[in-house]
């Protein structure tokens, strides 16, 4: 007896349920075990219960298989927060002096850029001490921005982690 069980305690869920199954469906084929008889109640049950404990011993063999093969490859880890929280724009040329951003002339379509390049961040621009538009959902390093007004223009980068936005770095630029 102790070496039946020993067999079983290193044998997969889906193998034990798939031999009960198995076991149960071979006795709704039987009238009479030694001495007991068998009613088509009984067997009835049994063809139930050998049915459900074969499928979802399949089942449990098959989840797995489905899950590695074929659809997309699960997306890349993200980077680690604190790398992309310390993110800094490299382009366009700018100041973190408001004063200053005459000094950095920028066309009206232009490429931001930040080191780490690998985390996505939020995009904001300012005119007037106000939010001109926001770039959602986060954005890659390297995205073309189109800003259509002149003028005094502050632009922000935000790390996006659980919800809430950190701001990572901001330019003063004069856009021409």
């Amino acid at each position: 007896m102790k070496e039946i069980i020993g067999l079983f305690t290193n044998t997969p869920v889906p193998t034990i349920l798939i031999i009960s199954g198995l076991v149960f469906m071979g006795l709704s084929f039987v009238k009479k075990v030694d001495k007991y008889i068998i009613t088509p109640k009984r067997q009835k049950a049994a063809t139930v219960t050998g049915a459900g404990l074969l499928i979802l011993g399949i089942a449990l063999y098959m989840i797995p298989l489905l899950s590695k093969s074929g659809g997309n490859p699960p997306p890349p880890p993200p980077p680690p927060p604190g790398k992309c929280i310390q993110s800094q724009i490299s382009e366009p040329r700018g100041t973190p002096y408001r004063a200053q951003a005459i000094n950095f002339i920028v066309p009206h379509n232009f490429r931001i850029s930040w080191n780490p390049s690998d985390c996505p961040m939020i995009i904001q621009y300012y005119q007037d001490n106000r939010v001109v538009q926001e770039f959602r959902p986060s954005r890659n390093s390297g995205t073309e921005i189109f800003i259509p007004d002149t003028g005094e223009t502050e632009i922000k980068i935000w790390y996006e982690s659980n919800g809430s936005g950190t701001l990572c770095d901001n330019k003063w630029i004069w856009i021409r």
